[in-house]
């Protein structure tokens, strides 16, 4: 999925970088380098999943407002409580439509989607 998703972003010009986990980088530093406009992130990563990580950086000043797209295969109520709970922008399944995460891009990031120039 991951490939797919960045292959994705790829022709709509984004730059894409990943990791395979929330606790293989320090995600600050990796912010600072990397300054993403938006964070895509599975909900199920080995050591620090998704809801932790997002808890830290909606914690953080510089990067409390940076839009936060969680992709999960589960569909419980539970879950997308928690999410709104942590600030997570949208929530998409896991067998989501490519319209599905172009249209959730373009409504969070408004003017700096990236132009097909």
């Amino acid at each position: 999925m991951r490939k797919a998703t960045a292959n994705l972003l790829k022709r709509h010009n984004f730059e894409v970088f990943s990791i395979d986990d929330g606790a293989d980088a320090d995600p600050f530093t990796l912010l600072n380098e990397k300054a993403p406009d938006v964070l895509l992130l599975d909900s199920e990563m080995p050591k620090m999943d998704s809801f932790e990580f997002s808890t830290l950086v909606r914690n953080d000043k510089r990067f409390s407002h940076l839009p936060i797209i969680m992709f999960s295969a589960l569909s419980a109520s539970q879950q997308h409580e928690q999410t709104k709970v942590i600030g997570v922008s949208a929530l998409l399944a896991k067998s989501y439509q490519e319209g599905e995460l172009i249209e959730a891009l373009q409504n969070l990031m408004g003017n700096r989607y990236p132009s097909s120039e």
